[in-house]
């Protein structure tokens, strides 16, 4: 079997994203990567589960097109194959600083500085919550599986796809890293409003 490397800190997932030669390492230190041909988010090949507990409370259209649940199914096993065969690296993680509404999420990729990003993306549990971790949400990224419009029901060879009901996250044919974060704000933006919050995409800082 292939190594599954779980919960590794930045300086290891550097190291082997330096030993896959998935980038390099600037002049100050900072690792480098370069994304193919998709340098931002590709919102045309956005999909939501079409099922039926949620159908009816999904605004369809432009940003969020319908996936046959046949075609998830078929899409997620063919990932899922893919993955095993792989190095992967998964990372267990928060979304959302407030414990009573936070997702938890796992990342499972093939790639060591999509691991990195996600890990500096989100916030990182401390150890003891780590045991007997159970995610809310599982990412599937697999950003060199190209998907068939012909198998998979989807509009290229790059498709995110999003199942409610399933709480799997499918990134596919895009090593543009932001897909994973993006699909957990979709997430928050559909489950906090139910709760009467407002999910918010910033930061602060406070200092003098």
């Amino acid at each position: 079997g292939h190594a599954v490397h779980t919960n590794l800190t930045a300086p290891a997932l550097t190291a082997h994203a330096i030993r896959r030669r998935e980038g390099e390492l600037s002049a100050d230190g900072a690792l480098m990567v370069r994304t193919g041909i998709h340098t931002g988010r590709s919102a045309q090949d956005k999909f939501v589960v079409d099922e039926p507990e949620t159908s009816g409370d999904v605004w369809w259209g432009k940003v969020n097109k319908k996936l046959a649940p046949a075609k998830f199914d078929m899409l997620t096993a063919r990932v899922q194959a893919y993955l095993q065969g792989q190095e992967l690296f998964t990372q267990d993680l928060y979304a959302g600083a407030d414990p009573e509404h936070r997702v938890r999420v796992r990342v499972v990729t093939t790639h060591a500085w999509s691991a990195l990003f996600a890990r500096n993306m989100f916030i990182r549990p401390p150890a003891e919550e780590l045991d007997g971790f159970e995610p809310d949400y599982t990412i599937l990224h697999a950003p060199l599986f190209q998907t068939d419009p012909a198998i998979d029901g989807t509009r290229s060879e790059t498709t995110i796809a999003l199942s409610f009901e399933q709480r799997i996250i499918v990134v596919a044919g895009s090593e543009y890293a932001g897909e994973i974060k993006k699909s957990i704000f979709t997430v928050m933006n559909w489950i906090l409003p139910g709760k009467g919050i407002l999910p918010m995409h910033c930061s602060a800082n406070i200092g003098q």
